[in-house]
């Protein structure tokens, strides 16, 4: 009777610390998402820097939606990553040091990343709560699952923001806050303000590492995709399907010319401004011309233009230095466009993989182009443009990389820019 008694008793242990092994486990590699939802651009934002490949679950996978008057599938967005990387980093794990570290989250979910991310808050504050709408005494707004607010500050100007704020294998930590305006006139963007600070901490018990950071980029990069209503889910309705993850998206970069006219005229539009802009390009999976494709007509039905919408970033601010904090008209300093495909944009990274972090790097620093990508595409699909390094089949995506910076232990450096969706009401 003892022997069975110890034997389950056994068995119920063996049972409790394997649920508590894993549910430790799914704390670590699991990622949390919070919505803004209350304007007519609507997206989530993740706890780990950038929202990856896969990670929405709407229409095609896809995200960033607008108008989303007409629905979630007028979906524009792929996949975003954002990148931290510096030169001849004390590497405290390895004991040496390496040439170059990059570290960051996404476009893919690199195995790595919870070896490279340390999530330590997260949450959506509110200036107030939204309406309640009740029917048949049941909620009836679409807002009570979306808008989940954790706290309300009456007094911060935006209506919603989500703040997220993290620690890196790099040694640097990172404010995130993303913030969101109700009104018609301003509900079509999302302003970005990131602050990161050089804290030493290098993983998820708060060891730290203090030393001197030299050489630093921060990159972001934008995969667009602007299939959307043209092809809901995974089965296409008039659209090309491999328009779902951008082959056809073009890219136009502009400010990168401090010398050009526009930059320097106070009285044009482009004065000062830093940051790009991203449109549905005539697809050759499409039944229609080249000239009879732009946005992506039902040309089968009503002729409705499916894709008439363009994304983009724009600058607002870049500190010049940790020491100054003046906006640097100069920033971003790499604005190329890069192939959504190509083997750095994979998830097979290893944050000690010298060579692929290398080719990372490359990427985040290499400067400007000659010319932006639209140019490159020229009156032709954009499928066609083959250059390998640019284009490998899936697309193109646009970078803008910001640095090079030095980061002394307790330096921090503030970069602020809005990304946006509009386009034909």
């Amino acid at each position: 009777m003892k022997i069975i008694k110890l034997k389950i008793e056994n068995q119920f242990m063996i049972i409790m610390l394997s649920c508590l092994m894993f549910a430790g486990l799914g704390k670590t590699i699991a990622q949390d998402i919070k919505w803004l939802g209350v304007s007519d651009l609507q997206g989530f934002v993740t706890d780990i820097g950038a929202e990856y490949e896969g990670q929405a679950t709407t229409g095609n996978a896809n995200f960033f939606s607008w108008p989303v008057l007409y629905g979630t599938d007028q979906n524009t967005t792929r996949m975003r990553g954002f990148w931290i990387g510096c030169k001849n980093f004390d590497d405290p794990v390895e004991g040496k040091v390496k040439s170059v570290k990059v570290i960051g989250s996404g476009p893919r979910n690199a195995s790595d990343r919870p070896n490279e991310i340390f999530v330590t808050d997260f949450k959506l504050v509110g200036k107030s709560y939204h309406p309640k709408v009740v029917v048949d005494d049941q909620n009836a707004s679409p807002l009570d699952n979306l808008d989940m607010i954790d706290s309300v500050d009456e007094n911060m100007q935006a209506d919603r923001m989500i703040i997220t704020k993290f620690n890196t294998s790099i040694g640097i930590s990172v404010v995130k806050k993303v913030s969101v305006y109700t009104s018609p006139n301003h509900g079509s963007y999302f302003i970005n303000d990131y602050v990161m600070t050089n804290t030493g901490i290098i993983n998820a018990k708060g060891d730290k590492k203090v030393q001197t950071l030299h050489d630093v980029f921060f990159y972001w990069v934008y995969r667009y995709a602007f299939a959307g209503v043209t092809s809901s889910g995974w089965g296409s309705t008039w659209g090309a399907f491999a328009s779902c993850w951008g082959n056809s998206t073009v890219n136009h970069a502009f400010g990168d010319n401090m010398n050009a006219a526009e930059f320097k005229d106070p009285n044009n539009p482009l004065y000062q401004m830093r940051g790009f802009y991203s449109w549905y390009g005539p697809s050759k999976d499409r039944t229609v011309t080249y000239a009879e494709d732009w946005g992506c007509p039902n040309e089968s039905d009503d002729g409705v233009l499916g894709s008439a919408k363009y994304a983009g970033c724009v600058t607002l601010h870049a500190d010049a230095s940790p020491q100054n904090t003046a906006d640097d008209l100069s920033q971003p300093k790499t604005t190329w466009f890069i192939g959504s495909d190509i083997t750095a944009m994979s998830g097979n990274v290893s944050q000690y993989d010298e060579v692929f972090m290398s080719d990372r790097y490359t990427i985040m620093s290499e400067g400007h182009p000659d010319k932006p990508h639209d140019a490159y595409v020229g009156d032709d699909y954009a499928i066609n443009y083959t250059d390998p390094r640019r284009q490998s089949g899936g697309g193109t995506s646009q970078g803008q990389g910001y640095g090079p910076y030095t980061l002394a232990p307790g330096e921090s450096v503030h970069i602020v820019f809005a990304e946006s969706v509009t386009g034909i009401s």
